[in-house]
């Protein structure tokens, strides 16, 4: 599995799980982060040198468990946003002895099966978007991406098949298909945004719910895509959970 790493190894680790066709997603927390952690942020379907590969939930989390092996015996925290949560949730239940904390952010793991339809069938309309190199740098400009992070996604985009792309919604981690999850004894952090969809609200409430260990947070005035239109707020949530639960 391809990495990318920010900070100083012997640093506590902080595993970063990108979305969907986002590798950058957490750019805007790398120079602030790495000065106190180890940041090892994998390439997961959708994005970076994996841009082009199925995606399928259950061997990229055997893939992320056999990484966390070769990271070190030292503590491991572990943040996810929407697939990458979805996925930092499924690693978690795989490999809880391997983590000290997760942040699960905007995880989409109560979905409504018409919900799941819409999505799937508007992907073929939308996947025009993706090809549009002009369109996706200009999609990066919002979120604040430099250039060659804006040229790294336009990329990205031009290898995403349609298969692919409906197989983030079609394939959506279920959290009643992790019955460990309530078993889970480490900290957690359920985070999204006031105006995000409602299903997603409901996951993180859900999470909260079913688990005495995760605390839930709304972010006021936040869309999907705050950890690159509001990183300050994030990085201020992350600060203090990793200060807690990270640190010896």
């Amino acid at each position: 599995m391809h990495c990318e790493t920010y900070g100083t190894e012997g640093n506590p680790v902080l595993l970063l799980l990108h979305g969907a066709a986002a590798k950058d997603t957490f750019c805007h927390l790398y120079r602030p982060l790495s000065q106190r952690y180890f940041l090892v942020i994998p390439h997961l379907p959708g994005g970076g040198a994996a841009a082009g590969e199925p995606y399928d939930p259950e061997q990229v989390t055997l893939a992320l468990a056999e990484l966390t092996d070769q990271l070190g015996e030292g503590p491991i925290g572990v943040a996810g946003h929407s697939l990458g949560g979805q996925l930092a949730l499924r690693l978690l239940c795989a490999r809880p002895e391997r983590f000290r904390c997760g942040v699960l952010l905007s995880p989409w793991v109560c979905p409504r099966e018409d919900t799941i339809r819409l999505y799937c069938q508007s992907a073929r309309y939308l996947m025009w978007a993706f090809h549009w190199r002009w369109l996706v740098e200009l999609q990066g400009r919002y979120w604040g991406y430099d250039r060659d992070q804006q040229a790294d996604m336009a990329r990205d985009a031009k290898q995403l098949t349609l298969e692919q792309y409906q197989s983030f919604f079609a394939r959506t981690t279920r959290l009643s298909e992790l019955p460990e999850y309530e078993k889970l004894t480490l900290p957690l952090l359920a985070v999204c945004g006031s105006g995000e969809l409602g299903e997603m609200k409901a996951s993180v409430h859900t999470l909260a719910r079913e688990n005495p260990n995760c605390k839930a947070v709304i972010l006021p005035g936040a869309s999907h895509d705050f950890p690159m239109r509001r990183p300050e707020a994030l990085l201020r949530l992350l600060e203090d959970f990793l200060e807690v639960h990270l640190h010896d």
